[in-house]
C-alpha cells in the first residue's frame, strides 16, 4: 500500500488531482475507527477527497456522529488510535480532531452531536458536488486558484466559504 497517497504537513496548502484510492482509504479508517470507539453511531466520507474525479488536498476528511454525552469517552479512545485532541477546535456541536503528526497529517474528522444542522449540512454540500459536475468544475477552479493566492490555510478555507453558501442555497 503506497503511504503517499495520503497526508500533508499541518497547516500547508497543496492540491492533488483526484486518487482513486482514497475512498478505500477512508473505508480502512471507518472501519477501525468504528472497532476503537464503538460509540460512534455513523462515520462518513466528506470533503473533496470523498467527490470522484475532484483534486483535493491528500487528507481523509471524516464526520462521525455520536451522542454527545459520550464525546470525551469518544476523544480518549481516538487519542490511543492517534488522533489530536485540540481544545482550540471545540465548538457547540463539533470537535475537531486530526490524526497522524505535524508533518504529515493524514485524516481529519470531526465529532458531530448526532441529528445537528452541521452533520447534514456537510452531507449536503458532498452530495450536491458529486451529483453535479459543473459545480465540481467550479469548485476544483476555486481551489486551484486559492492555492497559488491564499498565504494560509486559514484564508484558503474562508476564501471558499462563499461558493459553499451558494451551493448549499442552491441544493436545500
Amino acid at each position: 500500500m503506497n503511504e503517499d497517497v495520503v497526508g500533508l504537513a499541518r497547516g500547508a496548502l497543496e492540491l492533488r488531482d483526484y486518487d482513486p484510492e482514497w475512498p478505500h482509504r477512508f473505508e480502512l479508517e471507518r472501519s477501525a475507527l468504528l472497532t476503537a470507539a464503538p460509540q460512534l453511531l455513523e462515520v462518513e466520507h466528506i470533503g473533496s477527497t470523498a467527490i470522484p474525479g475532484s483534486a483535493a488536498k491528500p487528507v481523509i476528511d471524516m464526520q462521525a456522529s455520536l451522542h454527545w454525552p459520550d464525546r470525551q469517552q469518544v476523544i480518549n479512545r481516538l487519542i490511543s488510535r492517534g488522533y489530536t485532541f485540540m481544545p482550540d477546535r471545540v465548538y457547540v456541536d463539533r470537535i475537531f480532531l486530526p490524526r497522524g503528526p505535524e508533518t504529515r497529517r493524514t485524516h481529519h474528522l470531526s465529532l458531530i452531536a448526532r441529528g445537528s444542522d452541521e452533520w447534514r449540512v456537510r452531507l449536503r454540500f458532498r452530495d450536491a458536488l458529486r451529483a453535479d459536475p459543473r459545480l465540481r468544475q467550479e469548485y476544483e477552479h476555486l481551489k486551484r486558484t486559492l492555492v497559488r493566492e491564499a498565504h494560509d490555510r486559514s484564508a484558503y478555507t474562508a476564501a471558499k466559504a462563499a461558493f459553499v453558501a451558494q451551493v448549499l442555497a442552491e441544493h436545500p
